[in-house]
Parts: structure tokens; sequence; C-alpha cells
């Protein structure tokens, strides 16, 4: 982590620094970006494959009994367009497409673009998980190298592969050898109804990365997609991440922003206003009203009844104990899976630690919700979040993008930690035994 630290801060030092210390509303600043690739875990985009139903167009290896073929989608919208066209997806359905997906019919291919995936075998046996990405996309895992991930040990590097994919950049088709790195075994993220044991992911490193200085401070903006390059300036399949600079190793805030959402850096919300491959371009909105939810930061309050009593529940935030707060949800299998782990760290520290969990679910699943809250033993403060609303409330306020997100909170109200996924409760229970004991 240090070595990936010192490589982005060496690149970024010929990054021109913009200054912002009292902007006006609406006025524009125009942020140039510079591509940057690299290994460091801000850097990268994981993308979490679909599985193939009917994988016979693919030529498969005979030796493995258990298997699965996935294929990582890299431009959503093509992939949506293309169904469209196939008949795979009517015209009403496509029109109703979510608002993040802003498909652009203007610059997306007419036809199959082949390289828009890279797919990948993956089998499992007693001992090994066995990884086969498709390099040259001939839709043949025969020709390609087999990984093989010992299944008693999760942390195994792997090296770069240099995968072959078509990007289109609305005149013309693109042929591009881009690196990427395998995570054999992904916890934080699943996709339900399929054997987790054969979960893949793949890691794209690489982003285009801007400087701006807020009230004194240095920020890296950095604009990450699995596009390998933004490929137009209408292109709205990426995500933006704020680091304050120099670069923390122990910062491991996990939120990044939507491009059509308002963007907080230093203090100041923004509005992304146009991004282009060499630049991007934001207009200020106002200052922000709370503490932004963001690690060292002053946790933001809440105050709002409890689902099971119906009695008001406020976030206490000079209480002189530690404060846990577990965003879930009844539709959320990882987040059920932890609450085994969650309902032991309560008994421990029942005395020494406060905890609330924020579930956010649809309304029509209400009487589920309470039906897993009664069912696992989960006596502590239970509020609801509406999955519908995504402004004014916990969610929005601390940055929510994946479930489970779990924060701690010091005596004093202050966010010592945040993250996402199994591994963040464990880490927190580990600084609860360094400074509580046990």
């Amino acid at each position: 982590m240090k070595k990936e630290i010192l490589f982005i801060l060496l690149c970024i030092l010929c990054l021109k620094v913009h200054s912002q210390n009292a902007p006006q509303p609406s006025k524009l600043i125009t942020i140039p970006l510079k591509v940057i690739n690299g290994d460091s875990s801000w850097l990268r985009e994981v993308m979490l494959s679909s599985a193939i139903n009917n994988p016979d167009n693919y030529t498969l290896p005979a030796n493995y009994k258990t298997y699965r073929v996935g294929a990582f989608i890299l431009n959503t919208a093509q992939e949506y367009y293309e169904r469209l066209h196939n008949g795979k997806m009517t015209a009403e359905a496509f029109a109703k497409l979510p608002k993040g997906y802003n498909i652009d019919t203007s610059i997306l291919y007419n036809g199959v673009l082949k390289g828009n995936r890279i797919n990948v075998f993956t089998a499992i046996d007693s001992v090994n998980k066995y990884v086969i990405v498709d390099a040259n996309n001939n839709y043949s895992f025969l020709d390609d190298k087999v990984y093989v991930f010992p299944l008693k040990n999760h942390h195994i590097d792997t090296p770069k592969i240099y995968v072959s994919i078509t990007k289109y950049d609305g005149k013309q088709k693109i042929e591009l050898s881009v690196p990427i790195k395998i995570v054999a075994f992904e916890e934080n993220i699943s996709q339900t109804g399929f054997d987790k044991s054969l979960d893949v992911s793949l890691i794209a490193g690489s982003m285009r990365l801007g400087q701006i200085e807020v009230n004194g401070k240095t920020y890296l903006i950095g604009l990450n997609n699995i596009h390998f390059g933004l490929t137009s300036s209408h292109n709205t399949d990426y995500h933006v991440t704020i680091r304050q600079s120099p670069l923390n190793e122990n910062d491991i805030n996990d939120y990044f922003y939507f491009p059509f959402e308002n963007i907080d850096v230093g203090g100041n919300i923004y509005r992304i206003q146009q991004v282009t491959d060499e630049a991007i371009t934001l207009a200020f909105i106002k200052k922000r009203e709370n503490a932004g939810g963001g690690l060292y930061t002053i946790a933001p309050e809440f105050d709002m009844p409890d689902v099971m009593t119906g009695r008001p529940y406020k976030l206490d935030l000079h209480s002189g104990k530690y404060t846990i707060i577990d965003f879930w949800g009844s539709w959320c299998e990882p987040c059920i899976e932890e609450l085994p782990l969650l309902v032991s760290t309560h008994d421990k520290y029942l005395n020494k630690v406060n905890f609330v969990s924020i579930a956010v679910d649809y309304s029509k699943n209400i009487e589920k919700l309470k039906g897993l809250i009664t069912q696992n033993n989960l006596v502590w403060p239970q509020v609801w979040v509406d999955r519908h609303e995504r402004d004014n409330n916990p969610v929005s306020d601390y940055k929510v993008v994946g479930y489970p997100t779990t924060v701690l909170l010091d005596g004093n109200g202050t966010i010592i930690y945040r993250g996402i996924g199994a591994y963040a409760l464990e880490n927190i229970i580990k600084i609860l035994q360094n400074k509580l004991g046990g």
C-alpha cells in the first residue's frame, strides 16, 4: 500500500492545482485530468461478473464438474442497447431504465460490440478455485492460462493480465489491450441466487485524476470507470472519488459519487457540469451544512423512530462510549449473513459500546424486516429509512453506497472507521479489542 501511495503521489506532482477558498454560487471551475494507472484500492474499479445462463456459445474445458461462465460488462448502456436490437428487451423496458444509465443512443454502437465484455470461467473442487479469463476475447477458454487459488488462502496476489476489449467513441470502434487483476475471493459483493463459491471479481486499475485546493487544503478528484477511458463527454458510466492530499494509507472511506449526484469537496458542494477526457468542470452550489459522514469528521446526527417500538431514537454524539452504526436491509444477503457476528459483538460489549442499526428497505418489506430483527434477536435500536428516498436521511448524510456499511464513532462522536462488507465489522472488532480489551 505504501508503494502504491508513493506511486500516486509521484504521478500527481505534475497536476495543476485549482484553488477554491471562497467560491461564488454557480461559479464554474475546470480541473484538468491526467490518466493514472496503478493498483491502489482507490484507483480500482471492482467488477462482478454476470452469470451466463446458456454458455453454449463458449468453448469450455471439459475437466471441471462444478463451474460457471460469467461476463464482465464494460459499457452497461451498450449492453442494453444490444438487447433492445436483438429482441431480448422491449422498447418500453429500455425507456424505463434508471436515471443512472442516462443512455444516449447517439454514442452507442448500432450492432453487437463483441469486445464490450470480458468473459471468465470459474470452477471449484474440494481444494482449489480455478479462474480462466478469456484474454483474447475469442469465446474460448482452451487457449488461456488457468489461475489456481487454494481455498485455504484467500489472500494470494495475482499478476496483471492483459485482455482485449473494444470500446466505441461515438465514431469508431477502438481495440485495446488493458490490464486487469483477478480477485478470486471477493467477500464484500455477491450475486443473490448463485453459488457464491464461484464468485470472482476483476480489478481495473485506471482512472483520470485532477487536483483542487479548497480552504487551504488540497484534494484529489478521481474519475474511475471500466471503459479504461471516458470515451466521450456524454458517458456517465463512471464514478467520482475524493481524497485529501497527501494520501493517508489509513483513510479507508469507501464512498464514491455517481455522476448525477452533487459532490462534496472539503465542505463545498459542487454539481458536475461537464466531463471530457481532458477535464472535469464543477459548478459551486453551496457550503456543506453537516459533517459529511467522512472519516475523522463529527458524525451527522439523526432523530428517528425505532421501527419495532415506535419510540424516538436520537444519536448521542457525546455519550463517552464508542458507537457502532450498521446500515443493512432485509434484501441484502451479506447483511443477513453478518448478523450473528453483530449480535455476538453487541453481547460482548453491551455496557461499553452503543449500537444502532439503520435498515434501508422498501415499505412493502417492513414485516419481513421486523421478522428478521426478532428472529436474530437484534435488541438494540432499529430505525428504518425508505429505500426510495435518496436525500435528507442517514443514508445520504453518511454517503452509504454499499451494504452492509458499518461505521464506528468514538466517545465524542467522531467517525474513526467506516467500511463496506464483512471485513468492516471484523476490523471494528479489532479496534474495540485494542481499545477495550477482550
